[in-house]
């Protein structure tokens, strides 16, 4: 008999901290610049506030490109300049704090930091290159100091003095719906929203009228994009690999989509054109490498702009409307997407304590969580009664189309304990019941306003309510 014997060996490295031994320098005017960092250097790194006698002042443009062993990385406050790409790659690098003297931050500088969670900016700088903090998937928050001469922030989203510039959102901000500020006119360099994994929604004002470059590339759950009428540019990559697109609606205006704006959109299938075929002389590839049997569905008057219905245009068929509407979410999958779970995602919870159900918000088009603005509330049904005849109206805001999901019941009560139904709306049907109803159109809603008939007014008087059902 054989008896075999396994012998495991097991080598256990410890991680050495970095030293002055891995890095270069060079001095001009008794000024260090650090112009390099030994590719195999690992650990923490101390980078000291002077060398020979002289103030380290400078990181040179890629010093420590792709260090990607570096732990973490202490930068003195002597440091007036970083220069371009100078961090970009370092991803095991925790706790890079912005030196308090820092007057130039060059482009991409900490771009792809994978561990890089929050940035204070000091009040010194004022320059900072394009794409500084972007592609960083844990960044949460980048806050200006108190005060700062030319920069804000807005829960942690960096702008301009005036907020008409995005300059960052952080790459780890955990928010499912972002709606960018009306007074935003542009982006700041390339890859604003870049790698963001938590964004499912964009709504983008009216305000803006270019995409930047690669601005939502890698948004890995970005589903949903409202543009703008106003947009006409789309930017370079700006969507490109954002996975869980399966639709777009291109506004009339766009005159160029260019190159790879929807590349490795894997899910991407449906592209509704509201105008013409854009301009031909840019965007061969933007929708490469997108989903199955791809197609653009454009309206009839601008088919031939595509090439004629059947012409396959950017790797798209072309095909006719009428533009069917994607499916609607259903109440969970709202819920879910604003963050909601457990209790708080019931229908008949009020988890904000606004005094608004979500199941009505839900029914009125409102946000299920986060305050209800003076806006919002107009939309909340409103009881009036008329003092001539003294009879009760009940008049509602409700999107349109309404949730697939939802059904509407009109009820009344004379006492405020005993109700009963006198009108009904169920998905895809009219208002039927003891009631007469006066509908108007509005921007993407429909004010309806009901009057109880006769035989539903007892005493000459009676209390209305909403009441919403969710399938």
């Amino acid at each position: 008999m054989k008896t075999l014997f396994f012998i495991f060996t097991l080598s256990l490295a410890q991680l050495q901290a970095a030293s002055l031994d891995d890095l270069t320098w060079e001095s001009s005017e008794g000024v260090i610049t650090i112009t390099d960092c030994d590719p195999t250097a690992s650990g923490a790194l101390d980078i000291p506030s002077q060398i020979e006698g002289n103030p380290v002042s400078i990181i040179g443009n890629y010093a420590f490109y792709l260090r990607a062993n570096l732990t973490s990385i202490n930068l003195p406050d002597t440091i007036t300049r970083i220069g371009a790409g100078a961090f970009d790659g370092c991803v095991a690098a925790e706790g890079i704090e912005v030196p308090k003297n820092l007057n130039f931050l060059g482009q991409s500088a900490f771009r792809n930091c994978a561990k890089l969670v929050s940035v204070i900016i000091p009040e010194s700088l004022t320059s900072i290159g394009n794409g500084a903090f972007s592609y960083c998937p844990s960044l949460r928050t980048i806050n200006p100091v108190e005060n700062h001469p030319t920069l804000r922030s807005i829960d942690g989203v960096l702008f301009d003095k005036e907020v008409t510039t995005i300059v960052q959102y952080p790459g780890g901000k955990i928010d499912p719906h972002y709606e960018i500020p009306e007074t935003i006119t542009s982006f700041e360099g390339y890859g604003c929203f870049a790698t963001n994994p938590y964004l499912e929604r964009i709504t983008i004002p009216e305000s803006l009228h270019v995409i930047g470059d690669w601005a939502f590339s890698f948004c890995s759950n970005l589903r949903e994009i409202n543009f703008p009428q106003s947009l006409q540019v789309t930017g370079w990559v700006s969507f490109s690999d954002c996975t869980s697109l399966q639709t777009v609606t291109i506004p009339a205006n766009v005159e160029t989509i260019n190159n790879g704006t929807f590349t490795n959109c894997t899910s991407l299938s449906r592209v509704v054109f509201e105008g013409p075929a854009t301009d031909p002389k840019w965007g061969g590839n933007a929708f490469r490498n997108i989903g199955d049997s791809p197609y653009a569905l454009v309206k009839p008057e601008h088919a031939e702009s595509f090439g004629g219905v059947g012409a396959i245009w950017r790797g798209l068929e072309v095909r006719i409307g009428p533009v069917d509407p994607p499916t609607p979410p259903t109440f969970a999958e709202t819920a879910l997407e604003q963050g909601l779970t457990g209790e708080s995602a019931l229908p008949n919870s009020d988890p904000g304590q606004r005094g608004v159900s979500n199941g009505i918000a839900y029914a009125l088009g409102l946000p299920l969580v986060g305050p209800l603005t003076p806006e919002n509330r107009k939309l909340l049904p409103l009881l009036t009664t008329d003092s001539t005849e003294g009879s009760p109206q009940l008049t509602i805001s409700i999107p349109g189309p309404p949730p697939a999901d939802v059904t509407y019941l009109i009820m009344t009560s004379q006492d405020l304990i005993d109700w009963r139904e006198i009108g009904q709306k169920g998905p895809g049907a009219s208002w039927a019941g003891e009631i007469t109803v006066d509908e108007t159109p509005q921007d993407a809603r429909v004010i309806t306003t009901f009057t109880p008939t006769d035989a539903a007014i007892q005493n000459g008087s009676a209390f209305l309510q909403l009441k919403v059902v969710i399938e």
